[in-house]
């Protein structure tokens, strides 16, 4: 079985109905189903709060609630947001295919170079080619000046 790396994905579920999903009724339910609290979290809060998340950040839709409520947000999408919180893909979490996709996804996004990082070479660039000539030069100049002088050849004819 493959492990997550749980530094890099979490996943988050939302209550549809904080009223009556408290704190308490989803840490029972995560004990129930073995949920992991340290690979996903479910959470509730403010109804006001949760739906402007799902509306304004996810961009979920509103869909009826058949007589819960009539801005019942209830989805079986899933949505991978990346490390800066921008949505990156909508998955359909009863598709086998969508969640392999979902899969090969969140690797690419592991995969992808952080555009915040500045690399402490990039400073360095101007000076590079020097840095390369001394790198390069100095094992020569070691071998060059360390080496055993040659005993000089006398040929007969041949007066210093």
């Amino acid at each position: 079985m493959k492990l997550l790396d749980t530094s890099f994905v979490q996943f988050i579920s939302l209550t549809v109905d904080p009223e009556r999903d408290s704190a308490t009724v989803l840490k029972k339910y995560a004990d129930k189903y073995g949920v992991n609290p340290d690979l996903w979290w479910l959470l509730t809060g403010p109804k006001k709060t949760i739906y402007d998340f799902a509306l304004n950040e996810l961009k979920m839709g509103i869909a009826d609630g058949e007589g819960v409520d009539s801005n019942f947000i209830h989805t079986q999408k899933m949505v991978v947001l990346d490390k800066d919180h921008v949505v990156r893909g909508y998955y359909d979490g009863l598709d086998s295919a969508a969640l392999g996709k979902l899969a090969k996804d969140i690797v690419f996004i592991m995969l992808e170079r952080d555009k915040k990082y500045v690399s402490p070479f990039r400073e360095m660039k101007p000076i590079l080619p020097i840095i390369i000539f001394v790198l390069l030069a100095t094992p020569a100049a070691v071998y060059f000046f360390s080496r055993k002088p040659r005993d000089p050849v006398i040929k007969p004819g041949n007066i210093l």
